[in-house]
């Protein structure tokens, strides 16, 4: 069975190709946020610009309130508005060319991996590509696959860092580090990483559902102790995460806090460099990367802990420490406002207790020297200064927000798992049954979401 795929050129002025994607039907989102199905790296783009939706018959545009404007033949969108062909489509300063081409594309029951891997149903779209759930004939067991396509599926060198970086992640086993599989790469088919398939969502779903758009910390400590125990374990394996975010935050139906994307975008984002021209950085999410991560700097254990602290600065206060102007020039030298200021400054109430803003704005030093060194150092200061609670449920999800979300299975995809330090198997999961009702009753609906591709990088350390 064939359909129509789209392709997407998105070029400056002066005919400087940015990005190339190919696109199949669905909305697709436009903007500079790096979780967009079109990112664009550009200062005049807003993070979520604009809103593409394919069709069989129709392709539409839609502006998303962006700050620079959509532009159809050179007037400005207002609403939703179908694309006729000839037109010229415009996202600021970047021209958007836009052309149908027909080929063998996937649907359902469609077969990956010489075979193995059977689709069932298309989860969800994101930067890298579409998300799939299929069957691992194999071992007759359900599994994720992450599709590689657009701007990284044609890159062979991309391809090939990230197949390393995938075989690098594959081995983390811990109860709060969602599973890496394997990277395919056959002829004749797309790449694609396979994953173990859960069903859950994320943090900054939940955030944003909130009627406040933040979060408590009676709400939020569990989990934060649960990724201290993730954490650690992944440093002492020698892997850093480098794109700690709100949104990889996953929480399964359990209640169970998962850490997402360990292990593939080292390669995507040296990509997203590629079509873009105009980054310096290395991997990760500017919003929450250190001053040493923005400059391109060997990685260290510390830049994750200034990521967990800009995480739960979002969380806590409803916006990252730097989200507006020049946030690369104000992560490297502007202090980190007070959280109480920034609430205020929101117009917002939020009883933070001392003890957890200590801990976030120290995490958030701009020297690795000023934060704390180990996430078990995070941990044992939370513990001395507020023994946990038993956390208030925070999945607040109609069937109409639901999503589903991707992770990993070791049995499903034949991995032997290494044993998990001592250090990493803590109490902190005991107190999830406390949620597990209500994440069971809100997740009856269907759950669809595409994991977005997100930029992580992989390292090891000096031994």
């Amino acid at each position: 069975m064939s359909r129509t795929t789209t392709k997407i050129v998105i070029a400056r002025k002066d005919g400087t190709v940015v990005g190339q994607y190919f696109l199949g039907q669905g909305e697709h989102l436009i903007g500079r946020e790096i979780d967009c199905a079109l990112y664009i790296d550009d200062a005049s783009v807003s993070r979520e610009h604009a809103k593409l939706i394919i069709s069989p018959d129709v392709i539409e545009i839609e502006d998303l309130n962006s700050t620079s404007g959509t532009y159809l033949d050179g007037v400005k969108l207002r609403g939703r508005i179908p694309i006729q062909p000839g037109q010229k489509l415009w996202i600021s300063e970047l021209y958007i060319d836009i052309e149908r081409q027909g080929f063998g594309g996937l649907v359902e029951g469609s077969r990956l991996g010489s075979g193995r891997f059977t689709l069932k149903r298309e989860l969800g779209k994101g930067g890298m590509g579409a998300v799939w759930l299929a069957l691992d004939e194999e071992v007759q067991q359900e599994v994720a696959l992450k599709l590689v396509s657009g701007h990284v599926g044609l890159d062979s060198e991309s391809l090939n860092d990230l197949q390393r970086e995938v075989n690098k992640s594959h081995h983390l086993v811990h109860p709060n580090i969602i599973r890496m599989g394997y990277f395919w790469n056959e002829a004749g088919e797309p790449a694609f990483i396979s994953l173990e398939y859960v069903e859950g969502t994320d943090l900054d779903q939940i955030r944003k559902q909130s009627t406040d758009k933040l979060l408590r910390w009676e709400e939020l400590q569990v989990y934060m102790l649960q990724l201290c125990d993730a954490l650690e374990y992944a440093h002492s394996q020698k892997v850093a995460h480098r794109d700690i975010k709100p949104s990889n935050f996953m929480i399964n139906r359990e209640g169970q806090l998962k850490l997402a994307d360990f292990g593939i975008a080292a390669s995507l984002a040296s990509t997203t460099m590629t079509f873009t021209a105009q980054s310096v950085m290395g991997a990760g999410t500017p919003l929450y990367m250190s001053p040493q991560q923005m400059d391109g700097q060997r990685p260290q254990v510390t830049d994750d802990i200034y990521s967990v602290g800009a995480t739960f600065y979002e969380l806590l206060t409803g916006t990252p420490p730097f989200y507006q102007g020049d946030v690369s020039y104000q992560v490297r030298h502007k202090a980190v406002m007070p959280m109480d200021d920034r609430l205020k400054e929101n117009g917002l109430i939020n009883d933070i207790p001392k003890h957890v803003s200590a801990i976030v704005l120290a995490c958030l030093g701009k020297e690795p020297d000023q934060r704390p060194q180990s996430m078990r150092e995070i941990r044992e200061w939370i513990d001395s200064a507020q023994p946990v609670k038993t956390p208030t449920p925070i999945l607040r999800i109609d069937d109409s927000v639901a999503t589903e979300t991707v992770t990993p299975k070791a049995q499903s995809l034949n991995i032997a798992p290494p044993s998990v330090p001592e250090a990493t198997n803590r109490s902190s999961n005991a107190a999830v049954p406390a949620t597990r009702k209500l994440l069971t009753e809100a997740t009856k609906g269907k759950w669809i979401y595409g994991v977005a591709a997100a930029v992580v990088v992989i390292w090891y350390m000096n031994k």
